[in-house]
């Protein structure tokens, strides 16, 4: 018994690692309250007041890591760009409550719907494109067009090699955009047409994409999870960090900023961006210089474009493929065959967000909980049900049995040594002319013994005492009660003495 409690015994106490989080500044992650990084340079803002906006007087050159950061984001899946920020967990596990940082956010839209399908004979996008002598020209060119100005050329008579298959524009101008003009803090935009999904092989009957993905300032909430180092977030876009009323305003009145719609937009003019503005602000407690806003938006426009045609004749192109290997700029290769444009954006997004909020004003930190495993002593109650099981049945049993010895005055027989050295005598010799060990055996099991409690009734002589017996009696086959066969014997057949008297068999 005391074998098989034991491996249930083991299992009562258990030993369970568990992960303690500890408060500490070692846990820590890179948030943004403002981000200024940047250079910005300008001649003499007189210029702009006596030349005009033509006069291009301004340079802005973001910050390198900000620039590593948006290729990066656009060669990489957004679970690479989601690992880079900027984190230490000692432990390899930690968390952090909700926080707040400034963002970069993005958004894509599908704008087939603003298609327009032109049907002309006139010079072919391919020729502007390459800078063929002379217009190469078709009969019933298809050109669809969007009304931003950015269109494509179906040109189904024309080899494949030579076919432009996808065209874009970038613009930071929101009221350059075809759905994103209520955007204020829209850092950039870009719309692309392109045969929709993919197919270059044959144009006839083709049905053009058409999608516009955008970048904005925001404010978001993070919620990391640092688990065996792989750093997670959960992010969530704070709904009420609208661009603040009075933020992004110029320190002058000039005639020459009213009723010019670049007073509202974020994108960089190389004569308009020397006049100075105050931060831009989202809510209350997030900001971003004009000298990170100039240089992020002159970042992308050098890196998105390529020398744009905006002949009236043409619309507006900023950058195209012709092919997997042909394309212009080169920024252009991550959109020539990914099946969803939003991909990349959401990618570049994340990227740009990352370097903000690492190198963002007195490198803002937020502290959380580093996780130490501790061990602890578990008690597993289920596994003492055994336990309570062969006590209670014991204890039963124990009870029983003295119950039952008690209520029928049974005297002692074999559990005492002395008890059957007394009682031997009353055996009549019934083991007597046995040898072996064999012989005791089968002669026990033939002989029948009854007890009846002193001065029984059942007893023919009420001077015996204590234990009777009767000769040997071989146990008939045809009888199943032993008790039968012993009462008979000694003549007791009245029901008291049955109830009175036990018959045993010696083995």
């Amino acid at each position: 018994m005391a074998i098989a409690i034991d491996p249930f015994s083991q299992q009562l106490i258990q030993y369970e690692p568990r992960s303690v989080e500890v408060p500490t500044s070692d846990a820590s992650i890179a948030r943004a309250q403002r981000y200024s990084r940047g250079y910005e340079f300008n001649v003499s803002v007189e210029h702009i007041f006596v030349d005009g906006i033509n006069f291009p007087n301004t340079q802005a050159n973001a910050d390198f890591a900000l620039q590593a950061a948006i290729l990066y984001g656009l060669t990489h899946s957004l679970d690479d760009t989601a690992k880079q920020v900027q984190f230490k967990c000692p432990s390899g596990n930690c968390t952090w409550d909700p926080f707040e940082s400034l963002a970069v956010c993005s958004i894509c839209n599908d704008v087939s719907a603003d298609l327009t399908v032109e049907h002309a004979t006139g010079p072919l996008l391919l020729a502007t494109i390459h800078g063929y002598n002379g217009f190469v020209s078709g009969d019933n060119v298809t050109t669809f067009k969007l009304p931003n100005g950015l269109f494509i050329d179906e040109m189904p008579f024309i080899d494949t090699d030579k076919t432009v298959w996808m065209t874009s524009f970038g613009t930071g101008n929101r009221n350059e955009t075809v759905s994103l003009k209520d955007f204020d803090t829209l850092i950039w935009a870009m719309s692309f047409l392109r045969p929709r999904n993919n197919d270059i092989d044959i144009w006839r009957d083709v049905t053009i994409e058409a999608i516009e993905c955008g970048l904005y300032y925001c404010v978001n909430k993070y919620t990391p999870t640092v688990k065996s180092a792989i750093i997670s977030e959960l992010e969530e876009p704070v709904a009420n960090a609208f661009k603040a009323p009075d933020s992004w305003r110029p320190y002058t009145d000039a005639e020459i900023l009213r009723n010019n719609n670049w007073l509202d937009n974020l994108n960089f003019h190389p004569a308009l961006s020397g006049i100075q503005r105050s931060d831009l602000m989202l809510g209350a407690n997030f900001n971003v210089s004009q000298t990170a806003v100039d240089s992020i938006s002159s970042l992308l426009a050098q890196t998105f474009t390529r020398g744009g045609y905006d002949d009236s004749d043409y619309g507006n192109i900023t950058g195209f493929s012709r092919s997997k290997d042909d394309y212009e700029p080169p920024t252009m290769q991550p959109f020539i065959s990914i099946p969803d444009l939003r991909t990349p954006f959401v990618s570049l997004a994340r990227g740009m967000t990352n370097t903000i909020r690492a190198d963002s004003d007195n490198t803002t930190i937020q502290t959380g909980r580093t996780a130490v495993m501790q061990t602890y002593y578990v008690i597993a109650w289920q596994w003492i049900a055994l336990h309570v099981v062969v006590i209670v049945a014991g204890t039963v049993f124990m009870l029983i049995t003295m119950y039952e010895t008690r209520n029928n005055e049974i005297p002692v027989w074999t559990s005492s040594a002395l008890a059957i050295l007394a009682r031997g005598e009353d055996t009549n010799g019934s083991l007597r002319g046995t040898v072996t060990r064999r012989d005791l055996d089968r002669q026990a099991e033939t002989t029948l013994l009854r007890f009846c409690p002193p001065q029984s009734p059942a007893l023919k002589d009420n001077s015996e005492q204590g234990l009777v017996t009767g000769e040997v009696t071989p146990v008939p086959s045809e009888v199943s009660s032993l008790e039968d066969v012993v009462l008979n014997e000694f003549d007791v057949t009245s029901e008291r003495a049955r109830k009175i008297c036990r018959c045993i068999q010696l083995r």
